[in-house]
């Protein structure tokens, strides 16, 4: 608190106006209740007047005209922001996205909850501080510009919904910070890099015996060969029942194998996957498990908490990835979850129809176009070539002058 450098109690009011060392105004406070301002109990403003008469003059008016009826009634029910309006929002998201709801919920009680579970969420200005403080500490940690949206979109659900449907005195929703910047490209593993990286995999499985790094080298295998799915648990929670095979009137001796995801961002999804996957890997994926039945889980079927599988993957990636000096590029970190940015990159770099690799990534083209888009300097060269085809044109008439 700043240091206070003169103070008087009025005699015939129960108010003090005091001025801090670095404040030209008077302020003034006085008790309300033990509960008004986040328990504080204290109405303190600057009354925004220099002169003591004027302050002292202001201060009585505002003390007079003071609702303590209002806050007396407010102090019998507990305002409590979790309880409130975090709580009722989450029971909703729970039933309507319960993958989301997860990743929410986690969200919120690691950088919400903590500065908001004292707050009076009736006092716009210590709400929005507040707030303020949740989006300074994301900062703080070097959060992409889009993982602080994600928390904005959370914040601004739960004010919403309270507003609407919820019977608690927030008037308005606060106002939140204008978070400036763009989101990262993701940088791609290249498919060399894929493949030292699944080799390695492999490798650790026979050194330590243990087949959990086997599968994990099949996950990814299986996340090369479709793009259609996210790192994460989009696939883990894939069953063999969802694992089927369409048949192709022109080639029908080679069977599509294709995928139905349940649990995306985009609700249901189904996806193909290359033939190299149907016959080299998938074989081993179902022998491994030679008892597991269709509505087992293709991946690790022993294990039910798919968080736990997914978190030991993840952990793993990052080590045997950083051992390999792959995790970091252009000082970017490339998680598990960049993995399948490749497919995309990759399909584009050959000429594939950007709506035909949104369709089958279950993405958009603008998100093609604005994070996987390849744009090294050998796309560049073919992308400003259609862009200008004369240049080449010309490029070969020389030549035949030339010849």
């Amino acid at each position: 608190m700043p240091k206070i450098i003169s103070k008087k109690k009025l005699t015939r009011y129960p108010i003090t106006i005091f001025k801090y060392v670095k404040s030209q105004y008077y302020w003034y406070r006085f008790w309300v209740n033990k509960s008004y301002k986040n328990n504080r109990g204290i109405e303190e403003k600057s009354t925004l007047e220099i002169e003591f008469r004027r302050a002292e003059k202001k201060a009585i008016e505002i003390y007079k005209n003071f609702d303590f009826i209002k806050h007396k009634e407010s102090e019998k029910k507990e305002i409590n922001f979790h309880k409130d309006i975090a709580v009722p929002y989450f029971n909703v998201r729970k039933q309507h996205n319960h993958a989301r709801y997860k990743k929410e919920l986690g969200q919120y009680n690691n950088e919400i909850l903590p500065i908001l579970k004292d707050i009076d969420y009736r006092n716009i200005d210590d709400f929005e501080t507040a707030i303020t403080t949740i989006f300074f500490n994301l900062k703080s940690k070097n959060l992409a510009v889009a993982t602080c949206r994600n928390y904005k979109i959370i914040l601004t659900n739960m004010c919403s919904k309270a507003l609407k449907n919820n019977n608690v005195p927030l008037d308005i929703v606060p106002e939140f910070p204008k978070l400036k910047g763009n989101s990262l490209r993701r940088l791609a593993y290249l498919p060399k890099e894929k493949k030292l990286i699944r080799n390695a995999f492999r490798n650790e499985s026979k050194v330590k015996e243990d087949s959990f790094y086997d599968e994990v080298a099949d996950y990814l295998s299986m996340l090369d060969a479709g793009g259609g799915a996210r790192p994460g648990l989009e696939l883990l929670k894939v069953r063999r029942s969802q694992i089927g095979f369409i048949n192709d009137p022109n080639n029908p001796k080679v069977p599509i194998m294709k995928c139905k995801l349940f649990e995306t961002k985009k609700d249901e999804h189904t996806y193909t996957l290359a033939d190299w996957f149907r016959d080299d890997v998938y074989p081993n994926i179902i022998n491994r498990y030679p008892n597991a039945q269709p509505f087992d889980y293709l991946f690790f079927p022993k294990e039910e908490n798919r968080d736990k599988v997914f978190n030991r993957i993840r952990k793993n990636f990052v080590r045997i990835s950083d051992n390999l000096s792959l995790y970091v590029k252009d000082g970017q970190n490339r998680s598990i979850y960049v993995w399948r940015h490749g497919f995309i990159s990759t399909k584009g770099s050959k000429g594939i129809d950007a709506n035909v690799v949104a369709i089958h990534s279950n993405t958009s083209v603008q998100m093609i176009n604005k994070h996987y888009t390849d744009l090294s300097d050998d796309n560049l060269v073919k992308i400003h070539n259609q862009l200008y085809p004369e240049r080449t044109t010309n490029s070969q008439n020389n030549t035949k002058t030339k010849k």
